[in-house]
């Protein structure tokens, strides 16, 4: 945001009121109950990016389980992940182990990892989430998410 200048999108005239709809529209579709308000202030990202980073370091086959279980916990459950325990349990919940998180969250090493991430995703053209790159395609927006399905299907266009 900081990098295009934009503000958050319940700030924007006419894009509030279509959010609400397509949010609403979104979890009749995939059967999901928002516990979180689209109109809550947003929590500091930096320490699940942190917990996120380090596990997909660190164990790969944990990073889209945990990445899973955060975002319900956040949305669905209202969980503030931006406090340690919070990331902890969601951790703890797809066996990240509970000590090494905590100590990761706290380590200097870590925040310079994400920030050498942010920095290379940036340098590539990532602007949002989620946003995917398949054989050097861009894809943003959950809408895309049926391309990046049919691509992978076909081979691409």
């Amino acid at each position: 945001m900081k990098i295009m200048g934009s503000k958050l999108l319940m700030e924007i005239p006419l894009k509030t009121d279509y959010i609400r709809t397509e949010a609403a529209r979104y979890c009749r579709k995939h059967n999901v109950t928002l516990a979180r308000s689209l109109d809550a202030a947003p929590i500091n990202p930096l320490p699940a990016a942190r917990a996120f980073n380090w596990i997909a370091h660190t164990s790969p086959e944990a990073a889209q389980a945990f990445a899973s279980n955060a975002l319900r916990a956040y949305w669905e459950s209202n969980h503030q992940l931006d406090q340690p325990e919070e990331l902890i349990a969601a951790g703890r919940a797809v066996q990240v182990p509970e000590l090494l998180l905590q100590e990761a969250l706290g380590d200097p090493r870590i925040s310079a990892s994400l920030r050498a991430s942010v920095d290379d995703a940036i340098a590539k053209g990532v602007f949002g989430s989620p946003f995917i790159m398949v054989d050097g395609e861009p894809f943003f927006g959950v809408d895309k998410l049926k391309l990046v399905d049919e691509w992978l299907a076909t081979g691409g266009w």
